[in-house]
């Protein structure tokens, strides 16, 4: 069998230096946007508003001015993007910055619990974004004392108070370059792994000739796709032109020119994951040796599940099992000349013991002297165990894989266990049915 596989070590370090010049790119751009994008400068100043006082003694009517101040100061925040404050500050910085600026760049943050209002503002320049949060700030203290209302015993000019001017800040807002360049690498190692584990995936599975060519030697015959609402329908051999009906005739030839394939031959069609088509392979076959004027039978084998219409095939393999009868009393004519069938039945209750049995055999045996050949539909030779009784009572096998469905390893896998029994694999059909 042809290599295609690499060592488990080599792909490990290949995935690992992948995932690594994943992370320096990321990393590296995550720093140069950090670079470029820089944040402005922040600076905070302070406000404080005053509490109405209450009599001595008074406790509840402490309490009942402090709620009223801090919802004040709720309020009070509120009003930092009104057009009051950003005209009273641009006019204040000498129109440096427009209106519409000042807006975006000024904010207010009423600290829960406390009397305490914070004016921020952001900006390019250092020395800009103080001067703002300062103006914005007395701004502010000026809005509200020109609003009115102040509580009782609470001058309009003493409700708000500026306790701390801001300073020139001496580093910009936001997180440092070394943060951003470590959270960058991060994303842009994981988000290689997955775009790895996706590639990775995809390149496992079977997807041309090509790939079945590199895990398999023989003939390869690629059904093309057809509609959805055919792919489960046998192929037509009354028409001529039928590309599909040529390709299963020359694998009937290939069949046939096997050293270990004569007359009263069985050929077992298996896949090696399952959902590959190989029921529809298996019927296209064994029509192919019919239209050739061979006498066919196709032996549904596949027990694990009742996928038989049991409105035409009311009886089959498994209802055969454990009983005297003879065989050939289950098979049943098709509506092809000379290709017959013998169903699957119910499902099995120990479907391996059923195909691993010696009655099996004793009856494939007993049948190769009533049909010219046998083709069995086989379940998947990968991952169960009921297939390998299969192997030793055929002649040959056909490998059938599905594009996009079949992986790699499971095909090789597959043919390494029927190379290694001894068997015959003329041939491998790769469609998507």
């Amino acid at each position: 069998m042809k290599r295609f596989q690499q060592r488990p070590t080599d792909r490990l370090s290949r995935r690992l230096v992948l995932i690594i010049t994943g992370a320096i790119t990321f990393g590296i751009g995550g720093g140069a946007v950090a670079v470029v994008q820089q944040p402005d400068y922040t600076a905070e100043s302070l406000t404080y508003v005053a509490v109405a006082p209450a009599q001595p003694g008074d406790n509840f009517g402490d309490y009942a001015g402090l709620l009223d101040s801090q919802q004040r100061a709720v309020t009070f925040a509120r009003l930092i993007s009104s057009g009051l404050v950003a005209d009273a500050v641009h006019e204040a910085i000498g129109g440096e910055r427009s209106t519409d600026e000042i807006k975006r760049s000024l904010g207010a943050d009423a600290r829960a619990g406390t009397l305490l209002i914070t004016v921020m503002a952001s900006d390019r320049s250092p020395t800009m974004a103080a001067r703002l949060a300062n103006e914005g700030a007395r701004a502010l203290i000026s809005v509200v004392a020109r609003l009115g209302g102040a509580p009782s015993g609470v001058s309009d000019s003493g409700r708000l108070r500026l306790v701390q001017q801001a300073q020139i800040p001496r580093s910009r807002a936001g997180p440092p370059l070394s943060l951003w360049v470590a959270v960058s690498a991060l994303i842009g190692g994981g988000f290689t792994a997955v775009v790895d584990h996706v590639a990775r995936r995809r390149r496992r599975r079977i997807r041309s000739t090509g790939d079945v060519a590199a895990v398999v030697d023989g003939l390869v015959i690629e059904i093309a796709s057809r509609r959805r609402s055919d792919r489960q329908t046998i192929v037509d051999f009354s028409t001529d032109d039928s590309s599909q009906a040529e390709q299963f005739r020359r694998l009937r030839l290939a069949v046939s020119f096997q050293p270990t394939v004569g007359t009263n031959s069985v050929v077992a069609v298996a896949g090696s994951q399952g959902d590959e088509g190989v029921s529809t392979a298996a019927i296209s076959l064994a029509a192919a040796f019919a239209d050739a004027g061979f006498r066919a039978l196709l032996v549904d084998a596949d027990v694990r599940t009742d996928e038989t219409d049991r409105a035409e095939w009311d009886v089959g393999l498994t209802d055969w099992f454990g009983t005297s009868a003879p065989i050939e009393d289950y098979v049943q004519a098709t509506a092809l000349s000379r290709l017959y069938i013998l169903a699957s039945g119910g499902p099995a209750l120990a479907p391996s013991a059923l195909l691993s049995s010696a009655a099996i055999k004793r009856s494939l045996t007993h049948l190769r002297d009533l049909f010219d050949v046998i083709i069995i539909d086989c379940p998947p030779l990968t991952g169960y165990a009921g297939s390998r009784g299969l192997i030793d009572s055929a002649d040959c096998f056909v490998l059938v894989a599905r594009v996009r469905r079949t992986e790699r390893a499971a095909l090789a896998e597959a043919y390494t266990t029927l190379r290694t029994a001894g068997q015959s694999v003329p041939g491998v059909v790769l469609g998507d049915f």
